[in-house]
């Protein structure tokens, strides 16, 4: 995400309508949030709020040039405003270990019943040391290692575009 709405471009209204659509997810955020507080939401602001946003999109042509689909999927706030693949296509690492990494993390967080069989049937999950864990400690260091170095080189090239 950093990359796609931080990482400078050239085209000003490019960085506008990216900044627009962030803001419309996350409003929808903060609203879901709140809901699951079971805090009484105040929907006429978060309307107000999402409408105003709306208003500018509607008048950028980046957004009128989009079909009216995509459009509706993207003012609902529901989901990112852009495809995965693409952002990682833009970055210096290899698509392919990129998504075997987030895979194997994605495992972890969205996870089944199944799931919580096969961490007893592995040894793992006691707070003991095992290969697995060990192994895998690991590798996430290397995905995240990789991940610095391209975020850090990205920043660089921002402050040196600044300075």
């Amino acid at each position: 995400m950093m990359r796609w709405l931080c990482f400078p471009i050239d085209d000003e209204q490019i960085w506008k309508f990216r900044i627009a659509l962030m803001t419309v997810v996350d409003n929808r955020s903060r609203f879901r949030m709140t809901v699951e507080q079971e805090v009484v939401p105040e929907p006429e602001d978060f309307k107000a709020a999402q409408a105003g946003i709306a208003k500018s999109l509607f008048e950028m042509p980046l957004f009128q040039s989009l079909p009216d689909k995509r459009k509706k999927e993207l003012l609902k706030g529901d989901k990112l405003p852009f495809v995965q693949d693409d952002v990682i296509q833009s970055l210096p690492i290899d698509r392919e270990s990129f998504r075997r990494y987030y895979r194997y993390l994605s495992a972890f967080v969205h996870t089944g019943t199944v799931s919580f069989f096969r961490v007893a049937e592995h040894g793992r999950g006691n707070g003991e040391k095992n290969p697995y864990e060990v192994a895998a400690i690991g590798g996430i260091m290397d995905f995240c290692s990789m991940i610095l170095e391209v975020s850090m080189l990205d920043v660089i090239n921002i402050q040196t575009r600044i300075y």
